[in-house]
């Protein structure tokens, strides 16, 4: 089952890694980034909406309610990346992009690990964690340095 599930998240990272120069040629041809980021996220709403109307148990208006807000960041972090991919891919490439997005995705999941936030269990940034984000970003400058 595990390893079911890495080579599902593979797939994903492989749909994630192209979605931005995807969006950006949309946003080309419509002639907006804008428009081109909220064809995207209707897409994924209208794929998502059979599947969350098939549900047994929908979450009820006080539940909803009673969401902390930083939930909400969820839905702001989509529309970043993929508005933000419209906009940075032309300029450095989809590679360097995904790789700049990656480290922030590990720099991010540390800091809330570290600090448990959103609910997670803290697990405390060691030498070692802080070395492989180090080495992320000698990677990074490293991919960079290749020129264009």
């Amino acid at each position: 089952m595990k390893s079911l599930a890495m080579i599902a998240a593979i797939g994903i990272g492989l749909l994630i890694a192209v979605q931005p120069a995807v969006n950006a040629e949309a946003a080309r041809r419509l002639g907006s980034p804008y428009f081109a980021a909220l064809l995207s996220l209707t897409l994924s709403t209208v794929m998502l909406l059979p599947f969350a109307l098939g549900q047994a148990e929908r979450p009820s208006l006080s539940t909803l309610q009673s969401l902390p807000l930083w939930v909400f960041l969820g839905g702001l972090a989509g529309a970043c990346f993929v508005t933000g991919g419209i906009l940075i891919v032309p300029a450095i490439g989809a590679a360097l992009f995904v790789l700049c997005v990656v480290f922030g995705q590990a720099l991010g999941a540390s800091l809330a690990d570290h600090y448990g936030l959103f609910g997670l269990a803290q697990r405390a940034l060691d030498p070692w964690k802080i070395g492989g984000l180090a080495l992320m970003v000698a990677g990074l400058l490293v991919y960079q340095r290749g020129g264009s």
